[in-house]
């Protein structure tokens, strides 16, 4: 990238990152052949920000399990954050934060 007032070339923006380390529960494990997963995201992330990287890190087998339609979570899937159940509400909109957070993917079974 070239600046037009002195036409050198300029360092690219550093984006301030966080770190989410996201431990898979239920049969995820299994499907997906690990239990933890660090993923590296820009500062105030959203859930949706995570799950996009765990589709691209873990493809079609994680999208099929988590999602019910493109840009729809499965209703059975608990997101926890930091140990806080993050509800349904604009579940996907909701920032991670800051900080190094810990974040728990739990699919719940149908059934009787």
């Amino acid at each position: 990238m070239t600046t037009v007032a002195t036409g050198t070339m300029a360092a690219p923006a550093i984006q301030p990152s966080m770190t989410a380390k996201v431990t898979f529960m239920g049969e995820l494990p299994s499907l997906l052949g690990k239990r933890e997963h660090l993923v590296s995201l820009p500062r105030e992330a959203t859930v949706a920000d995570l799950m996009t990287s765990l589709v691209g890190a873990f493809g079609q087998v994680f999208e099929d399990r988590v999602f019910c339609s493109p840009g729809k979570l499965n209703h059975t899937v608990l997101v926890f954050v930091d140990g806080q159940n993050l509800g349904r509400r604009n579940l996907l909109q909701t920032r991670l934060g800051e900080g190094p957070v810990d974040v728990m993917l739990l699919p719940m079974f149908a059934g009787g």
